[in-house]
């Protein structure tokens, strides 16, 4: 049969164990991954609170994002073959994912956590998987933890622009993209301490899924950019709080003439006797040739 040749070789026993995975990555995790993001992928083409009306093309064309395009975009910063490309399997096994996502989507979203916890499932094992490869490739540490974020967030990011709407990975929200950096720290300290590569995994998309989690259930959200930009007026010399002499006066302001500009009939400032029109100044209100 034709068919066979897909997954199984000439004995009669099925060879998936032999095919050729990330790197040296297990290929059940490798699939499990693939399968959970193109799941995801198809749900999200079902749902009718999105303003898009997806038709089996689109929803096949989200599965097949969702599901491979993190890792065809770790291989190719790798400079690598997509895996995706070697076997039949990947490609099989997003078929399968996809079609059950779009028969039972919407099914799936009554159940609104499901779909939040796929979410987080999908960062945390492409983060893993991504960063396994990077590092059995003799990667540096930062450069794994950079192909591991890239690895789970890549196919999302993909999705968002496919969709036109912002990337989820650029916008001030919930935790995402740190989430994923965490899962590839955590997995590389994990990993080299003997433990199972089972065991690593776990913890670090564990802490991946939590992390996503938490920050929605709690509404903990990342913080703007504007945050860290510098008011310029703090950098003018004119909002400098100094009086005449030199000394700091925490309540005046100096004026373009570099004096005390005081508001008249308030208590934000010393009386300046040098302004010609200020209270106490040569001819100003209070003075003795006001008065004559």
């Amino acid at each position: 049969m034709w068919l066979s040749g897909w997954v199984t070789g000439p004995g009669s026993g099925i060879l998936l164990a032999s095919v050729p995975a990330s790197g040296s990555v297990p290929l059940p995790i490798d699939l499990i991954a693939v399968a959970v993001g193109a799941l995801q992928g198809a749900i999200f083409a079902t749902d009718r609170s999105d303003e898009h009306d997806f038709d089996l093309v689109g929803g096949a064309v989200l599965a097949l994002v969702m599901g491979l395009g993190g890792g065809i975009i770790r291989d190719v910063l790798l400079n690598v073959t997509p895996v995706a490309f070697e076997t039949n399997v990947y490609l099989l096994t997003v078929l399968i994912a996809g079609s059950v996502g779009l028969v039972f989507g919407r099914v799936v979203q009554r159940v609104g956590v499901v779909v939040l916890v796929l979410d987080a499932a999908v960062l945390g094992l492409f983060a893993v998987v991504g960063t396994l490869k990077a590092q059995q490739l003799g990667l540096e540490v930062l450069p794994c933890i950079f192909i591991g974020s890239v690895s789970a967030t890549g196919g999302g990011a993909a999705r968002d622009l496919l969709v036109r709407r912002p990337p989820e990975l650029m916008q001030r929200g919930s935790l995402y993209g740190l989430a994923a950096v965490a899962a590839s720290i955590v997995f590389l300290i994990v990993d080299p301490t003997g433990a199972p590569f089972a065991v690593a995994a776990t913890v670090a998309t564990a802490l991946a899924m939590a992390l996503r989690l938490l920050s929605l259930r709690m509404g903990w959200q990342t913080p703007s950019a504007r945050s860290l930009v510098v008011d310029p007026r703090l950098l003018d010399p004119r909002n400098l709080n100094l009086n005449p002499r030199g000394n700091l006066n925490p309540r005046g302001n100096l004026n373009p003439r570099g004096n005390l500009n005081p508001r008249k009939g308030t208590d934000d400032g010393p009386v300046d006797p040098l302004d010609p029109g200020g209270p106490g100044g040569p001819g100003g209100p209070g003075t003795d040739e006001t008065r004559d």
